[in-house]
């Protein structure tokens, strides 16, 4: 009992020592209140408060209030909001502060992150464009490409492929390239990253996908653009000559979010919606392909083998079987994205946190795409001199894939569904799928799209990891050294199998499983160094110079194997012993370059600037006398409104820019400079036996495509900076592309090739971008606009400047030549339809047995009589004449909205699926709107462009003419956002809130088009830049509705 009570004496002695000491405590804490606005009064939403000196902060809520405990009545507060002036704020013995922060009066200042540096936006003197985080969130898109789409003038992006995860493709300024890519250098943090791993080498491909382009899926997707704080291009070749041998097709810089000093924020952004199918194609249900096929089969006098099932359609009796074949391959989808982040630090040390979790299904039933990824990013300073960064970004991608792209023979299943006949049904009625159509007489054969699209099984999974580390250590206070390596190590392994239940086309099942594997491992390093020197002389003189040094390798190893003569459909791996191996192989190829490069960026009182780079490159790519390469650029600037006798009080920024500059493009074969050996089989003593014999010639000169660029630019800021103007012209010419001659057997490489420097390109054109900001009490809308036109042509090509044609998906679909667009379509061009015998009398007719009336009425461009191969001629190209975009953000106390808009104009698309779709015999199911608008007699003649339904097809009518080239042109309502944040009473009464927003948004809920496919801005060749802007069948967009909510405590 005495050792109890001795106890509770010695608990109640320690209670009152730890109260003491704690009272002293917080006798000396002071927690302050106070709200933040500007000079109108209107509340300034995320400012942050900072107490001087420590990592204690916070950010004011929705109405600008805040709430902080500060050491004492001593602490100064730190705050600060974007485009604002910074204040200091002694605490003194108050507890409330109401803070006025005033516009800083050039907003200009904003830092622009250049190559190997960064440099205030008002000193810029090339063509550079930026995107920061604010104007890419509410997009739920797995790409920050597609974020990118109409949000800058001269970068033109486009989603060629509706898959989850799959590729877009961006040009800068155009196309620079024939032969050589046409992709931008990509930065993250600093890492240059490769831009070949969208190649089906390295991702793999399908069966049947050598005949046809098979879109990649997006090598970035496995970046999760919640983590990028904004994003810069370099447009003209005085900003990328800084990158040398790699910059010819712009650069895009990405910075992600990092850690700010303050105590930790939690972010959580969850959206959650249902995509759509956009557009599908008006086909002819099963009653109007009775009566086309019978009307096909009179006009060519063969009724005798008219179906019998097709008469009751004929005599319109209900209830028979109408298959909407699209309906059935598409379907409601849903995409969830789960992110969240972690950020905060002290004076010393900083961080950002991230993970996130994407799960999209794709409108295409049996597609898929989910991502799982991880950032941290690291900052601390050792001390005053001494600063240490890192970034680990590991990322997992698993597709789901489909063969959706491509002919119906090689079962692209969104051409096959087009294509099948609307009177067979998807289902037997025991459940299984019906192949009927695959081997009936009379049309076809079509392999059910449903049964591939539910039964083919192909995934991919994409493993990567990026880690970089950076250490930059101040000399003094001029000199500064930055070093930084990195590693960017990829990983992809696609398995696909084909089961016996899927039949192959035209051949009863089962049929013989087939199974491919493909393993591709990336490793890729970069070691860079850089000493910059920075300097004011005489107040005015401000000098910045940058020396460099920079190695990268990359390292890539493949192998595949295909294999057949499966026991059963249950176990579908590759075993030596259960299965025949068709092919194996293992490849390993590499490359490396080896950069010396310098800057020099000159500026007299900010109103005479110049700038200057140099870059000396060495590549392994090239030819062993022209591994080495220079470039150079150099800039300046003129600010008219600093001078004295510009007194304007409109205008607070008058800049006028000139450059010129020189960069390369690489983007070749790793060996194409040197002379190769390929598989060949010979015979010796009767026998077949394999070998090896050359493929290619060599040459020791092959060098890199070289560009030089001129661009005139002019900068403006009107209203205390509310209205700000940019605007460029540039003309833009690269020599010495890269093309492959055929060479002579004789030359002991038969069928083989050389690749050449041989040609030239121009790009031309004009960019225009407005930003508008402007505040009316609770009221702020900012507003981006920009418009930009590029034309395109050819200078000198192959070598004789002949013109050549090319084959896309079809043969010679289109041609280069000498003063024209790259990638010109080529075909006959259609008058119209003949209707009257006077019309086939007096006009030139097809060679090939003549035409008859209700057959296309072709141009006779050489003026013979006849229509032949020679009367064939440029009839289109994809090249918009202008394309722009719009983005507007509105905000009215809690209420935000925003609205986004893209568009091209003026191009065309060669729609080569209309082969199939618009060809009016009786091979397959046919637009309604092409059979409606046929030629059927003189009573009914139709719309005068659509020939005669034929089941014995004269007239030449199915060739590749303009009947199959279409205007693309199209606005696309991109983004509509409307979003609540909850005020500081609310926020209060949940805890530790600091911001709750939700928000519903529609993504591309309108395109405006005439062009009849599923995406106007298609490409089912992305990697020819000779025969782009093909339509043969491809994965259609994806209207998206969700919901979400953003949350901060």
């Amino acid at each position: 009992m005495k050792i109890n009570s001795y106890k509770m004496i010695v608990r109640k002695i320690l209670l009152f020592l730890m109260v003491l000491c704690f009272t002293g405590v917080f006798a000396q804490q002071k927690i302050v209140k106070g709200i933040v606005v500007s000079s109108d009064g209107s509340p300034l939403p995320s400012a942050s408060v900072i107490e001087r000196g420590t990592s204690n902060g916070t950010e004011t809520d929705f109405d600008g209030n805040f709430s902080i405990t500060v050491t004492n009545e001593s602490s100064i507060l730190k705050v600060a909001y974007l485009g604002y002036t910074t204040k200091e704020i002694p605490v003194q013995n108050k507890t409330y502060l109401k803070i006025t922060l005033s516009e800083d009066a050039n907003t200009l200042n904003e830092i622009v992150v250049i190559g190997y540096g960064s440099i205030n936006q008002k000193n810029v003197t090339g063509a550079v464009g930026k995107v920061n985080s604010t104007l890419l969130r509410d997009l739920p898109d797995v790409s920050f490409q597609n974020k990118l789409a109409g949000k800058l003038a001269g970068v033109s992006i486009s989603q060629t492929t509706g898959a989850p995860g799959g590729n877009s493709s961006i040009r800068i300024r155009g196309t620079g390239s024939i032969s050589g890519g046409n992709d931008p250098l990509i930065v993250i943090d600093g890492f240059i990253v490769s831009n070949d791993n969208n190649s089906s080498s390295t991702q793999g491909s399908r069966q049947g996908s050598t005949n046809v382009s098979e879109n990649s899926q997006n090598p970035l997707s496995n970046l999760n653009p919640n983590d990028i704080e904004d994003v810069q291009v370099l447009k003209d070749a005085a900003a990328a000559a800084i990158y040398g041998s790699r910059g010819a097709n712009g650069v895009i810089i990405i910075t992600t979010k990092r850690g700010k000093e303050g105590k930790p924020v939690f972010s959580l952004n969850i959206s959650s919606g249902i995509q759509t199918v956009s557009k599908t194609y008006d086909m002819m249900d099963a009653y109007e392909y009775a009566e086309q096929n019978y009307i096909a089969r009179r006009n060519a006098g063969t009724l005798a083998n008219y179906p019998s099932a097709l008469i009751p359609y004929l005599n319109d009796e209900p209830g028979l079987t109408n298959t909407d074949w699209q309906a059935a391959l598409f379907r409601p989808a849903a995409m969830d994205i789960y992110d969240f982040s972690l950020k905060g630090g002290s004076k010393k040390t900083k961080y950002y946190i991230s993970a996130n979790y994407t799960n999209q299904d794709g409108i295409i039933v049996g597609s898929g795409y989910k991502r799982y990824s991880l950032r941290v990013n690291l900052d601390t300073e050792i001390n005053d001199r001494l600063k240490i960064g890192v970034n680990i970004n590991p990322s997992l991608a698993v597709s789901d894939l489909v063969p959706s792209e491509g002919p119906y023979f090689v079962d692209g299943v969104v051409n096959l569904a087009l294509l099948s006949i609307p009177t067979e049904p998807i289902y037997n009625p025991d459940g299984s799928f019906n192949f009927n159509q695959n081997t009936a007489s009379g049309s076809g054969p079509f392999v059910n799209p449903i049964a591939i699209a539910n039964l083919y099984d192909d995934e991919l999974k994409q493993t990567r990891i990026l880690v970089g580390s950076n250490l930059d250590y101040d000399f003094t206070k001029n000199f500064k050294f930055k070093t930084q390596i990195g590693l960017d190590f990829g990983s992809w392994n696609r398995d696909i199998y084909r089961p016996s239940t899927i039949e192959y086309r035209g051949v009863a099942g089962p049929s013989n499983p087939t199974a491919r594997n493909f393993s591709t491992q990336k490793y890729n390093w970069l070691w860079e160094n850089t000493l910059t020197y920075s300097n004011t002389f005489s107040e005015n003189h401000n000098v910045n110079a940058l020396f460099g040094y920079s190695v990268q390798k990359d390292l890539r190893e493949r192998s595949g194997l295909i294999a057949t003569d499966f026991q059963n459909d249950l176990v579908q791996t590759i075993n030596t012993n259960n299965n025949t191996i068709q092919s194996a192989f293992s490849a390993k190829d590499e490359w490396s370059i080896i950069s010396y490069f310098s800057r020099l960026m000159y500026d007299y009182k900010g109103k005479y600037l110049l700038s200057a780079s140099f870059r000396r490159d060495g590549s392994s790519r090239f030819g062993a006398n022209s591994k080495w390469g220079d470039f150079s650029s150099v800039s300046l600037g003129w600010r008219i409104s600093d001078e004295a006798f510009f007194k304007n009080d409109l205008v607070n920024d008058f800049k006028l820019r000139a450059s010129y500059g020189e960069r390369g493009n690489n983007q070749i074969g790793n060996y194409s400079g040197i002379a190769r050996l390929g598989s060949s089989n010979y015979v010796f003593d009767d026998n077949i036996v394999n070998g090896l014999a050359p493929i290619n010639s060599s040459n020791a000169g092959l060098t890199w495509e070289k560009n030089s660029e001129f661009n005139y630019g002019l900068d403006l800021a009107f209203l205390n900076n509310k209205i700000v103007i940019n605007a460029d012209y540039f003309i833009s010419t690269t020599k010495d592309l890269l093309f492959n001659i055929p060479v002579p057997g004789s030359s002991g490489t038969p069928g083989g090739n050389s690749l050449q420097n041989i040609g030239s390109i121009e790009n031309r054109g004009f960019e225009l971008g407005i930003t508008n900001n402007a505040r009316i009490g609770d009221f702020k809308i900012t507003t981006n606009a920009n418009i930009s036109s590029i034309k395109n042509k050819i200078l000198s090509f192959g070598l004789n400047n002949d013109p050549i044609i090319l084959n896309g998906s079809r043969a010679e679909t289109s041609i280069a030549q000498i003063g024209q667009p790259i990638g010109s379509f080529y075909g006959y061009n259609v008058k119209g339809v003949f209707t009257t015998q006077e019309q086939l009398n007096n006009s030139a007719q097809w060679v090939g047995g003549g035409s008859f009336i209700g057959d296309f009425m072709f141009e006779d461009v050489n003026n013979d009589g006849v229509i032949n191969a020679d009367d064939r001629k440029i009839i289109g190209n994809y090249i918009p004449d202008y394309t722009f975009g719009i983005t507007t953000r509105m905000e009215y106390k809690n209420i935000d909205f925003s609205l986004a808009i893209q568009g091209k104009q003026n191009f065309e698309v060669l729609h080569t699926s209309q082969r199939y779709l618009g060809n009016m015999e009786t091979f397959s199911n046919y637009r309604s709107d092409s059979f409606n608008n046929a030629y059927i007699s003189s009573d009914n003649p139709g719309n005068g462009q659509v020939y005669r339904p034929n089941a014995s097809p004269t007239g030449g009518n199915a060739n590749i003419s303009s009947y199959h080239v279409e205007d693309g042109s199209y606005v696309r309502i991109q983004n509509i956002t409307l979003g609540y944040s909850f005020d500081s009473k609310i926020l209060g009464s949940l805890g530790n809130l600091q911001s709750f927003r939700v928000y519903a948004t529609a993504v591309n809920p309108f395109t405006f088009t005439n062009y009849p496919g599923y995406n106007p801005d298609v490409n089912s060749r992305p990697n020819n830049a000779l025969t782009q802007g093909e339509d043969y069948g491809t994965y259609p967009l994806a209207k998206n509705f969700l919901v979400g909510l953003n949350l901060s405590f």
